[in-house]
């Protein structure tokens, strides 16, 4: 779970100058242009690569492409570049056997976003299945009290899937009714849980972290997607296939709605 509380600054546009005694200016300022390319390229390459999120279903990329873009589109004119360095934007172990991708845009100065963070990890487990996360989260600045914005799915199981997707508090909301009442009871979040808990695949999911558990808003969405395997096997044939479009279907139409309220909350001071 992508959980993080400050801000990162890197720079990929910083060039060592050529060895060589006495260069001329044009030559320099040709040298600084093509490097600058490459590494533009490069950026676009890494960012490419993290939107395919190779190992997921077709429903699970969909939606996290869908998510992302809309971020990009709606938030871009707010948001710098990522530069953070290539081995860090994506990277994996040389077997093979684990291999993660991480976007994260810093806000302008003049915004009151403190960043956005997308990223996916892969990993074979030594019980022979594999782990896949995928998260989007986005951090306010100090200068508004709206929560942060998050979202995972996780999957270490071919029959279940963990959704987490929640609007973090900034506050305590014992010591801030205020709060609690203006951006949770107010914005009607609950009700978007209570529905998807009717559903009769669905089952709480408790964190067995405490500090995630305390992190989380009361009208947090955190559970565990269950699927009977006979049911999928005459509906879809694959277990997957019915977990992540059940599951998915549910992010598609609920999470653009948080992220929505989100978006509109993280103007109120």
């Amino acid at each position: 779970m992508a959980v993080i509380s400050s801000s990162f600054s890197y720079s990929v546009f910083h060039f060592p100058l050529p060895s060589c005694s006495a260069p001329s200016p044009r030559l320099s300022l040709s040298v600084s242009r093509t490097r600058l390319s490459a590494s533009m390229d490069s950026s676009d390459e890494l960012r490419a690569k993290f939107m395919e999120f190779p190992h997921v279903s077709g429903p699970h990329r969909d939606l996290m492409v869908e998510l992302l873009s809309s971020v990009e589109t709606r938030l871009g004119s707010s948001l710098q570049p990522c530069t953070l360095p290539p081995h860090v934007q994506h990277f994996g172990h040389p077997t093979g056997n684990a291999s993660a991708s991480l976007q994260l845009r810093p806000g302008l100065p003049s915004s009151q976003i403190d960043l956005v963070l997308g990223s996916w990890i892969h990993c074979k487990l030594p019980s022979g299945g594999t782990l896949n996360i995928t998260s989007l989260s986005a951090y306010l600045k100090p200068s508004t009290d709206a929560p942060h914005f998050l979202l995972d799915l996780i999957q270490s199981s071919p029959t279940s899937l963990v959704l987490v997707l929640d609007l973090t508090p900034r506050k305590d909301l014992i010591l801030h009714p205020d709060h609690l009442k203006t951006y949770y009871e107010d914005t009607q979040l609950d009700r978007h849980r209570q529905r998807l808990h009717k559903l009769p695949e669905v089952r709480p999911y408790i964190s067995p972290s405490l500090y995630i558990r305390a992190l989380l808003s009361p009208t947090a969405i955190l559970v565990t997607m269950l699927v009977r395997q006979q049911i999928l096997k005459r509906s879809f044939g694959t277990t997957s296939v019915k977990l992540q479009r059940s599951c998915c279907n549910f992010g598609s139409s609920r999470a653009p709605v948080l992220r929505d309220i989100w978006r509109s909350l993280k103007v109120l001071i």
